[in-house]
């Protein structure tokens, strides 16, 4: 049967990753480290953001393309321009808060204990964040430490904005205080951190003038132009906040998600400037990608960890090969996304009705990628349901705002609201492009269709994994597929769900808190 599929005339924008070959992104991570480890760095140098590439993904991309194209010198000056603009006007926003919100280094509605066994630093990143149990980056960990009679606290860097009503009377319940830094300190504090962040800037257009290599030389000048940004002043408050909540509960550790980010290393910097000798974990709960960078590297002694927990054997193998990692000790916690469960293994001739999972990253060019193109995939097989499902910080109203594609959408396209286990329970396919929960989808039995552009590098999950995950492009490709699936019955289906399944122990294995016990201990009784 031949199916009319309607035009849709989609924007085509040229990703990052079809610019930037992985040579120059190697090289360009290289650079940064050498900086960041030079002789004369700094605290301020080690948090400019931009300093820490995470890895290949498009998002992170963005902001380095400018090193590889060579835009010309009119281009060159608007940007500068524009930044100059955007950066005075997110300054001056600044010199507003410090003036009007006080002098707080944080907001709870807890008494906070005057010692804590084990200080967690996380994130709220959105309203529903707030309403939860569990945390968003450790999950239950802290509930089951405090069952085992540990003090813990978490402190929050708050993506929210002021701590207001909407957020103070969202707060979920718990059995252990929380905090939430806030977006501004004194004006006199704001001032001291923007001083030293001037003066860092000043020291990098120098070495810059002084250097011959020509991209040691743009990363420089970048970086100078970056520290005064708006983002390492957030991290340099995030540091004046630890250090002044380590003076205050005096924990004998502290526990900081290892993804990578600058503010990770200024966690540590600042706890062990107050107590040296302080337990300083990172907790890595996402796995290592194929050119992840930063988790990849050790800086100065200051910033880096005591110990680093993994989610599984893959990443603690992964770190333990790299000899920068020789002195910290790495072990597998595991993760609350350990999602091997044979009883809930799928079995796909049972299905009344065949549907195609679509799972996206909680980015939005991502989600609007993944959703034209099996929007154009849905025309092809109307007898196919394609289930769209959401990451939390991105809302269905947030999609189908940004084009006029969405609002006359094909009946088989599904706007899910149901939970992540229900939406894998009535599928067979699953079509994906970063997201890490592509693991449970696939341990469940689901076929994997990665979803790859002309040229990029792959920011592919399961890159590790050489069968049954299909790489496709075009929509007749996913089409072909899924009628082969079809046609024989689905009979490759069992014998590579035992290959995904042993992926997916060996990226997440099972939580087991007696693992961070049993650290806390020695080091405590040392």
């Amino acid at each position: 049967m031949v199916h009319l599929v309607p035009l849709l005339h989609f924007e085509k924008t040229k990703s990052p990753l079809a610019i930037m070959t992985e040579n120059q992104f190697l090289n360009i991570c290289a650079t940064c480290k050498s900086i960041l480890k030079a002789k004369d760095s700094t605290i301020q140098r080690v948090a400019i953001p931009w300093m820490h590439p995470i890895r290949e993904h498009p998002i992170a991309l963005e902001r380095y393309v400018e090193l590889v194209i060579k835009p010309n010198r009119i281009q060159v000056a608007k940007k500068w321009l524009r930044d100059f603009i955007i950066f005075s006007g997110i300054w001056i926003r600044q010199l507003h808060r410090a003036i009007t919100r006080g002098n707080d280094y944080w907001k709870s509605n807890d008494a906070l204990p005057d010692k804590v066994d084990c200080l967690f630093i996380s994130h709220v990143v959105n309203q529903s964040h707030l309403k939860k149990k569990d945390d968003f980056y450790f999950s239950s960990i802290p509930d089951e430490l405090v069952k085992r009679n540990y003090q813990v606290l978490i402190g929050y860097i708050n993506n929210l904005g002021a701590f207001n009503k909407s957020i103070k009377n969202n707060i979920a319940k718990s059995f252990f205080p929380k905090l939430y830094f806030t977006d501004s300190l004194s004006l006199k504090q704001e001032l001291s951190i923007r001083k030293s962040l001037k003066k860092e800037s000043k020291l990098l257009k120098r070495n810059a003038l002084k250097e011959i290599n020509s991209l040691s030389r743009q990363i420089l000048f970048k970086a100078a132009h970056e520290i005064l940004s708006g983002e390492a002043q957030s991290t340099m408050r995030i540091f004046d906040q630890v250090k002044k909540l380590v003076e205050t509960v005096l924990p004998k550790s502290i526990i900081v998600p290892y993804e990578g980010h600058a503010y990770e290393r200024i966690c540590f910097a600042a706890a062990r400037a107050v107590k040296p000798d302080i337990i300083c974990i990172s907790y890595q709960h996402t796995g290592v990608f194929r050119l992840s960078n930063a988790i990849r590297q050790t800086l100065a002694t200051q910033y880096n960890p005591d110990i680093i927990l993994t989610p599984g054997i893959e990443t603690k193998n992964d770190l333990n090969n790299n000899p920068e990692f020789a002195g910290i000790r790495i072990e597998v916690l595991g993760s609350v996304r350990s999602v091997i469960d044979s009883s809930k293994t799928i079995i796909h001739k049972q299905r009344p009705q065949l549907a195609c999972l679509v799972m996206p990253e909680g980015i939005l060019s991502e989600c609007m990628q993944l959703f034209k193109f099996s929007i154009e995939c849905a025309y092809l097989r109307p007898d196919i349901n394609f289930i769209w499902r959401l990451h939390p910080s991105v809302s269905f109203d947030e999609i189908t705002s940004q084009s006029k594609v969405f609002q006359n959408i094909p009946p088989n396209i599904i706007f899910s609201t149901a939970t992540i286990e229900s939406d894998i329970e009535c599928s067979t396919w699953v079509l994906y492009r970063g997201t890490t929960a592509i693991l449970k989808a696939i341990s469940a039995g689901l076929r994997p269709f990665y979803l790859q552009n002309s040229g990029e590098l792959t920011i592919d999950p399961l890159y590790k994994l050489d069968k049954w995950r299909i790489n496709v492009s075009k929509p007749e490709e996913l089409d072909s597929w899924l009628q082969h699936d079809i046609a024989t019955a689905f009979k490759d289906f069992p014998q590579n769900l035992l290959i995904a399944q042993e992926l997916c122990l060996q990226r997440f294995s099972k939580l087991d808190i007696n693992v961070l016990e049993t650290i806390l201990k020695e080091r405590t009784s040392n």
